[in-house]
């Protein structure tokens, strides 16, 4: 059973080395390898922003992964990142189920997006799973990219 766990400043290294393993930086808007000092400082500025909630994706008691929510006016921006031993067993999308109720309940927003390569087909099939819907094709931080949207 999937679980949502609040992210905690102690969670900053689990999340840093999911940001670098190399499938999540092949799969980012920004492929570049993500310093710790660099990680640290957006780490616990996320963590003080009350328009970014981070969790940790949990597993059978293992963290799994990481999902973060990111408040813009009205909308809220899903992103995820699994480890690779969670990966194409469909835990992402129960992630994200999870990530949207709680958007839902307690971030006062009906609009939810999430932003993916198109190349990025893993991704796009666990948002799919989960309820959204492909729009388009757009240009995201100077990037192609695949804007779904979150429709219940």
């Amino acid at each position: 059973m999937i679980k949502l766990v609040q992210t905690k400043i102690a969670d900053s290294k689990f999340w840093w080395k999911i940001r670098n393993e190399k499938t999540v930086r092949e799969v980012s808007f920004d492929t570049k390898s993500i310093p710790y000092s660099t990680h640290k400082k957006w780490f616990e500025e996320k963590l003080k922003n009350k328009n970014s909630k981070l969790f940790l994706i949990m597993n059978k008691g293992k963290k799994i992964g990481q999902l973060r929510l990111e408040k813009n006016n009205s909308e809220v921006e899903v992103s995820i990142a699994l480890a690779p031993t969670a990966r194409g067993k469909g835990l992402g999308n129960q992630a994200i189920r999870l990530g949207v109720k709680f958007a839902l309940e307690k971030m006062s927003t009906k609009k939810i997006l999430a932003f993916t390569k198109p190349e990025n087909l893993g991704s796009i099939k666990a948002f799919e799973k989960a309820g959204f819907k492909n729009l388009s094709e757009v240009n995201y931080k100077d990037s192609r990219a695949i804007l779904l949207e979150f429709s219940d």
